[in-house]
């Protein structure tokens, strides 16, 4: 039992080190220890049973597939409820539920399929995510070939032999694993003495601020990590530029010219895309007169989000850049044809009861891994303060 003490010894020691890490906000530590903890609250286990059952040597590896899977499943079959704290694997998880939507899961790990439920809350936060290219991908890294410019038109058959070839030119586009992590810490008082459920509540705004991460990231991306925004949007690419006149005023002039800048095949199901600061600019406009130009009644709601402007549809979004020098306050163009996001399949929720063995708190941490890159340049227009 000497090992045993020792073991729980180091236990406790790492859950002072997650502590700490969690403090100050270190998830790369704070990661590194809990693979530390679960593989030696697996030894730990993994004692007990061979202490219990009484065999003369154990083999690690045989117990956890054969003994440990052998009491999951005997409690799977006898009990509705299953007491996550007395049964783990936590090194290989056991799922119960269907394959979508919200599951159960043995272990601290609750895992929800990114089909269905996830790109639904996720768009619900971010009209911008749904308008957008998504390729939802199982693996690491995936290589996406992308037409850098369209094939013109045909031409007659007697020209041909004078008319300069078309090259096909592809560009692989590589779709990266980023990691992104948000991290709550509740205290066990909360969780037990209301008549709240507090916990499922955390889970939905954490999807929620799933949707909010992917709205900043389509607009502004992290150039840390690759992972490209409409911000990156250059006219020495391949994008349509056009400058603003006059600083602070945006005029219907210049719109059209955004609108008629971009390919008619790319207007077809392009969307406008600003903040609420130029959607307020926009709703003042007025004709010669003094009347509103986009807003047909003062009884109406003003133009913003949900309206349509030269008839294509409007997405405010605040991480667009206000009016100021230099910066890109209008976006429009086909997003589905500029934009890519590779989500992976799961978003992974992780309920620890460890780090907060101290003080008396769970965390709820969740963990996606994607990326965004910019495609077809030239189906996009933006419009750049002076």
């Amino acid at each position: 039992m000497d090992e045993l003490k020792l073991m729980e010894e180091q236990r406790d020691n790492l859950l002072k080190e997650m502590q700490k890490a969690n403090e100050e906000r270190n998830f790369e530590i704070f990661d590194e220890k809990e693979s530390e903890l679960r593989e030696l609250e697996n030894k730990i286990k993994i004692f007990k049973l061979s202490n219990k059952t009484g065999f003369e040597k154990t083999n690690e590896d045989d117990v956890k597939k054969t003994d440990m899977r052998k009491l999951v499943s005997e409690v799977i079959s006898t009990r509705d409820e299953i007491n996550i704290s007395d049964y783990e694997l936590r090194d290989s998880e056991i799922v119960i539920g269907s394959a979508s939507g919200s599951q159960k899961s043995l272990g601290n790990i609750a895992k929800t399929t990114f089909a269905n439920y996830i790109i639904k809350k996720a768009s619900e936060v971010s009209p911008l995510f749904e308008s957008c290219r998504i390729e939802t991908l199982p693996g690491k890294t995936h290589v996406i070939p992308v037409q850098k410019t369209k094939l013109g038109k045909f031409v007659k058959t007697s020209e041909v032999a004078d008319y300069i070839k078309q090259t096909a030119e592809f560009e692989p586009i590589k779709l990266e694993s980023v990691k992104y992590t948000n991290l709550v810490v509740l205290s066990e008082e909360v969780l037990e003495d209301t008549g709240y459920d507090i916990e499922s509540e955390m889970r939905e705004q954490i999807l929620e601020s799933y949707g909010e991460t992917l709205d900043h990231l389509i607009v502004v991306g992290d150039s840390s990590s690759k992972v490209e925004g409409l911000n990156m949007l250059s006219d020495s690419s391949g994008a349509k530029k056009v400058v603003q006149d006059s600083s602070g005023i945006i005029t219907i002039d210049e719109l059209m010219k955004m609108y008629f800048s971009i390919k008619s095949s790319y207007r077809k199901n392009a969307k406008w895309v600003f903040s609420t600061e130029v959607a307020e600019k926009l709703a003042n406009l007025k004709d010669d007169m003094g009347r509103p130009l986009l807003t047909p009644s003062y009884n109406n709601a003003p133009f913003g989000e949900g309206s349509t402007l030269l008839g294509k549809p409007v997405i405010i979004n605040d991480n667009v850049s206000t009016m100021t020098s230099s910066s890109k306050s209008i976006f429009f163009g086909d997003l589905k044809k500029a934009i890519i996001i590779g989500p992976r399949r799961n978003l992974t929720l992780k309920k620890s009861e460890e780090i907060g063995f101290l003080n008396d708190s769970i965390a709820l941490k969740a963990s996606v891994r994607l990326d965004i890159k910019i495609a077809l340049q030239e189906a996009m227009c933006y419009y750049e303060c002076v």
